[in-house]
């Protein structure tokens, strides 16, 4: 016989014995099933009375329990009473086959041992599901994703999304029917009210999202809910759509807030540099222009720099109110001396003149002196009288032009160091900058004025002002704006540490039109003042054009994120990561290729741990308007989690219900 053939037939035959051992096995649970099958529900019953509870020790006792009941029962030959109960029942072919086996064919008389050996071999079946559970059994696997699918596919669900418009609208009639301190976004797409900590804006907001997206309607209601609270409100809006402003204006207006609008279209002043001390000024003026820092140019910047300063100074001693147009008339020397001139003093003072007098005197009547012996032998000769001029100092009074004593010390220090020469020759770049800032589309409106914008007015008066200026009309021109804006804020923040905290709404939206690194760490600083802030943008990429390191820089010290739609996939993939991940499981299903063109699903699989996007970038880019993704994470969840939310945002530009 061939030994290939030989070893191909064992295993056949190891298959064969394998598969009659596994039909005995079955054979004999099944005969213990039926005659056990009263303990086999009893112990059911236990075990799931115990399992209510998940104390595992029970299961241990009750086996032991189990154990001592039938060794006893056994060892009084009382094991076997426990059929009694089966031939009490009168189970067809069951009850004789066992009065058969056990009792020649007569009844089996039923007695309290029978009770007795029903029970323990009950307690020993409650402790084998408890093993079948915990080892044996397969446990149902269900993943995260796939719960929330499942919710999403029910009925509730769809309806809530279909009429969430409506019911958003009769929420927020009710919050506005009362004054309260919570910051009220929306629902969840489960109907899970979303709202913010009082201090959690403390720690700053990135809004994110096109034009139409929501984003507007998101810090239409976080302005509400600031006015609700009687915080003051600073708001700067890089895209200049005056209707979005006007319907801003509106609502804190319905609050019965004073409003302060600056535009290109209205007449409202503005002075930036009002505010501060001289060097706060100074950096703010030097921070609008550009000057090289190379070879001569620093040296020039160095001067320009310096004498800025010592003109604030001069500005400030003179008791003069400041603004960019007085300073630039400054830097022509004519012009500052004929301010020193305008700013002196006429003085009154004692002085000591020598003048010349005219005095008599009697001229030839000589003394006598008393030692001469021929002195009585000479005639004395008549006195004459005669004019003497004579040298006195005489104390007159004089009217003299002064300055005060800062002003002289200034004008000391300019005369000295800042000849006429130099500042024709090193400030003409710095001249020439003001005068095109002042020249510009909205230069007459940066001077100062009783009912113009001061920042700290309007803060102590929790008031509201509103920047709206073209970032496409004015590309390079907000720029300049936004950071005087900026800066003056930083003015107002040192103000605020030193007066006392407090809570500053501030919104800086189309940030990419006029932010840049040192804003952002002013916007950052501002937390400590009290300051409550949104940035906004409609993506990323678009802070990136300005630097990618700034984009950082306020993902990093933004402590709640929120998107609305955004149409670019490299966007939209960016945010997904910003918002990050959860942990989930991934189950995964063999596929059994039955015919050349049919394949089915076997049952078998594999389960693994995976990392989820809390947002899929698809889905980021198909919010629809008024919806919104946020990430909270300062507020944790279960799991370790930070919050994260789909939300439907309700439209606070609509005015109605407010008292």
């Amino acid at each position: 016989m061939d030994p290939y053939l030989s070893k191909q037939r064992e295993p056949q035959q190891t298959e064969l014995d394998r598969m009659i051992g596994e039909i005995v096995i079955y054979a004999l649970l099944g005969m213990v099933g039926i005659l056990f099958f009263l303990p086999a529900l009893l112990g059911m019953l236990i075990f799931a009375i115990v399992h209510m509870f998940k104390r595992e020790s029970v299961y241990y006792v009750a086996l032991g329990a189990g154990l001592l009941v039938l060794i006893l029962e056994f060892q009084q030959g009382n094991f076997f009473t426990y059929f009694g109960l089966i031939s009490e029942m009168n189970i067809p072919y069951l009850s004789s086959g066992v009065e058969q086996i056990i009792n020649e064919g007569n009844l089996i008389a039923v007695t309290v041992e029978s009770y007795v050996v029903l029970i323990g071999i009950a307690l020993i079946f409650t402790f084998i599901f408890f093993i079948l559970t915990k080892f044996f059994w397969k446990k149902k696997v269900t993943t995260k994703s796939g719960e929330v699918q499942k919710q999403k596919a029910e009925h509730k669900y769809k309806s809530f999304r279909k009429n969430r418009v409506s019911f958003l609208n009769k929420k927020q009639l009710l919050y506005r029917g009362k004054l309260t301190n919570e910051v009220f976004i929306g629902y969840s797409d489960f109907k899970e009210r979303v709202t913010l900590q009082p201090k959690e804006l403390n720690y700053h907001m990135l809004a994110t999202g096109g034009t139409g997206t929501g984003k507007t309607t998101l810090i239409a209601s976080l302005v509400e809910a600031a006015l609700q609270q009687e915080k003051p409100i600073i708001f700067m809006d890089g895209k200049g759509e005056r209707k979005s402003m006007l319907e801003f204006k509106a609502l804190c207006e319905a609050y019965g807030r004073k409003v302060y609008l600056f535009s290109e279209m209205d007449d409202l002043t503005y002075n930036p540099i009002k505010n501060g001390t001289p060097t706060e000024t100074r950096d703010k003026l030097m921070s609008l222009f550009s000057f090289s820092t190379e070879g001569d140019g620093a040296y020039y910047t160095d001067i320009a720099s310096r004498y800025l300063q010592l003109v604030i100074k001069l500005i400030d001693e003179a008791d003069v109110s400041r603004d960019i147009r007085t300073i630039a008339k400054l830097t022509n020397y004519k012009y500052l001396n004929a301010f020193f001139r305008e700013h002196s003093i006429e003085v009154e003072i004692e002085v000591n003149v020598e003048v010349e007098v005219e005095e008599d005197a009697l001229v030839g009547n000589a003394a006598v002196s008393q030692d001469d012996d021929l002195s009585d032998f000479i005639v004395s000769a008549e006195p004459k009288p005669e004019k003497i001029k004579k040298t006195v100092i005489e104390k007159r009074k004089r009217t003299v032009t002064k300055l005060q004593e800062g002003m002289q010390v200034i004008k000391k220090i300019l005369d000295e160091e800042f000849p006429e020469q130099m500042v024709e020759g090193c400030l003409t770049r710095l001249r020439m900058q003001l005068g095109e800032l002042l020249e510009s589309d909205l230069g007459h409106l940066f001077v100062e004025s009783e009912t113009g914008i001061d920042l700290q007015k309007i803060t102590d008066n929790n008031d509201v002002v509103i920047f709206s200026i073209s970032g496409s009309r004015y590309a390079d021109y907000i720029k300049k704006i936004g950071k005087m804006i900026i800066l003056d804020v930083n003015s107002l923040v040192a103000y605020r540490q030193a007066k006392g905290r407090k809570s500053i709404f501030g919104v800086y939206d189309e940030f990419s039109a006029y932010g840049d690194r040192r804003i952002v760490d002013i916007v950052n600083k501002s937390r400590s003042a009290g300051f409550e802030c949104i940035i906004s943008t409609q993506t990323l990429s678009d802070i990136d054009t300005v630097d990618p390191i700034m984009t950082e820089q306020i993902i990093s010290n933004c402590n709640i994120i929120a998107t609305g739609r955004v149409n670019s996939s490299k966007d939209a993939e960016r945010i997904a990561k910003v918002f990050g991940t959860y942990s989930d499981q991934e189950i995964t299903q063999q596929v059994e290729k039955k015919t050349l063109q049919t394949r089915y699903e076997s049952k078998m699989g594999t389960v693994r741990e995976v990392e989820r996007f809390n947002a899929n970038p698809s889905e980021i880019k198909n919010l629809q308007i008024g919806e919104i993704f946020i990430n909270r994470k300062m507020v944790e969840e279960k799991d370790s989690d930070t919050y994260f939310r789909r939300v439907y945002v309700r439209n606070a530009l609509d005015l109605g219900g407010i008292k």
